[in-house]
């Protein structure tokens, strides 16, 4: 279980041994959901749902049986909550919409017919949550390189979001996830805010249950700023603090004080990056990710070539990162998105088009999903830009404009979902309309014949 209480992060089946379990106790390994879905086994536990390792018996487009992944099932008494599957469904959104390598990928969200179940059906990451590394390491330092690596995973993953106008708001070692390769993953989307709307402080959680939301172990242990912790409408700085205080516990073993005491060991400039990213007055704190990232130095064009650091060390030796085991002598697995062994000249291209030219969505939803479909060879991975045009519907006033977007197709997966968040706002007359394009697809693959979507939003009834 995380500090935070959430199922927050995904752990993969090949997870070394000696990555502790959650108790299986209550575990609903062996019952199917949506006539499709087999849960496997319990691989993170919290109090307000659950994540399994699970089989999906069709695939990704009735061709592909037994392809694994994650599901998070909400407990049946957290549902029961106001506001609960508004939240989970919103948290849902906004990872479809963040799409990005260092962001969690979510496939659908659900319910169960038989059971009453709602759950959400996700990538299956192989490697462990940086709260589990930091836990079995105990007062141990990350190794700086392996550290360094790290932290520009959670950059990249920080300056994407921010760029598409949203604050994470919840960033610790619960929410970070650490692949065999070192690649950070963000996770959970629970107190994310868009800074269009401000809605759903972190602070106020009005549609939980009545009540200020509980802050997790993480929060109060330093990871949230001041600022969040009182309840002030999110900035990105704030998520700049977070990523600061789990940097100090990387090199030092142990979350920061107030004032931070100095790292021994650790160079002036990591100090002093990671020092002025604390301050505890906006004003004075780092303004911005990308900032930090270069006080860092974690994204020179260096830094962005080279592989996994673990690769980089000399000699055979095999390294052991709070259960992550990766040999000097291996070769590396290929990254989260990159191709399959089989060579680019002996599959055929791929044509991408969306099912259908119109979409219509009544205003009060919470957003507009539109199926991308890949025909022909689906043997590699790929991927393709999306953006939204307006209309007589405004970007910032009728729905979210995230810019130019990239669409990520695995190997074998046959479709994908473009999410547009909808904005609350008064519909006139016969409705509002604006347009979502796809274009610049990878590699040799090409266009098909419906490349704009049409939505029009309707009067809320």
């Amino acid at each position: 279980m995380s500090e935070t209480g959430e199922a927050d992060s995904v752990a993969s089946s090949t997870a070394p041994a000696t990555n502790a379990r959650p108790d299986q106790a209550g575990s609903l390994a062996g019952r199917e959901l949506g006539g499709r879905y087999t849960l496997l086994e319990k691989v993170a536990s919290g109090d307000r749902g659950d994540v399994y390792r699970a089989d999906d018996r069709f695939g990704f487009d009735g061709n592909l049986p037994g392809r694994k992944l994650a599901i998070k099932v909400l407990h049946e008494n957290h549902a029961a909550r106001p506001g609960a599957l508004h939240r989970f469904k919103r948290s849902f959104h906004v990872a479809q919409a963040l799409s990005h390598l260092n962001v969690l990928s979510v496939f659908d969200v659900d319910s169960d017919a038989a059971s009453g179940l709602h759950f959400m059906t996700m990538e299956l990451l192989d490697g462990s949550s940086l709260r589990s590394i930091l836990d079995q390491l105990g007062t141990q330092r990350v190794p700086r390189r392996e550290a360094l690596r790290i932290i520009r995973g959670a950059c990249v993953a920080l300056m994407h979001m921010h760029s598409r106008g949203y604050v994470h708001c919840d960033v610790s070692p619960s929410t970070l996830f650490v692949t065999r390769r070192l690649d950070a993953v963000i996770t959970n989307f629970d107190r994310t805010v868009h800074r269009s709307t401000g809605a759903e402080r972190p602070g106020d959680d009005s549609s939980e249950d009545g009540t200020a939301l509980r802050l997790g172990s993480d929060a109060r242990n330093g990871y949230q700023s001041p600022q969040l912790c009182r309840g002030d409408t999110p900035q990105n700085n704030d998520d700049v603090f977070a990523l600061a205080s789990v940097c100090y516990e990387l090199f030092s073993g142990r979350p920061p004080g107030f004032p931070p005491a100095p790292i021994p060991g650790l160079g002036r400039r990591h100090w002093n990056a990671i020092r002025k990213a604390l301050e505890t007055e906006r004003r004075k704190r780092t303004q911005g990710v990308t900032r930090f990232a270069r006080d860092m130095a974690v994204l020179t064009p260096r830094a962005s070539r080279r592989g996994p650091l673990f690769w980089g060390l000399a000699g055979a030796t095999t390294m052991v990162l709070g259960g992550l085991v990766v040999s000097g002598l291996q070769s590396p697995e290929p990254t989260r998105g990159q191709g399959s062994e089989v060579p680019a000249a002996s599959i055929e291209d791929a044509t991408f088009s969306f099912e259908k030219a119109a979409y219509r969505v009544a205003a009060g939803d919470a957003a507009i999903r539109l199926r991308v479909v890949r025909t022909g060879s689906v043997q590699r991975p790929s991927s393709l830009k999306w953006w939204t045009r307006s209309d007589t519907a405004q970007p910032g006033r009728h729905y979210v404009d995230h810019g130019r977007s990239t669409l990520q197709f695995d190997k074998g997966q046959a479709e994908a979902w473009i999410f547009v968040p909808i904005l609350p706002a008064e519909i006139q007359g016969g409705g509002e309309t604006f347009h979502v394009y796809i274009g610049e697809p990878a590699g040799g693959d090409a266009l098909g014949a419906i490349r704009r979507a049409s939505v029009t939003l309707e009067p809320a009834e």
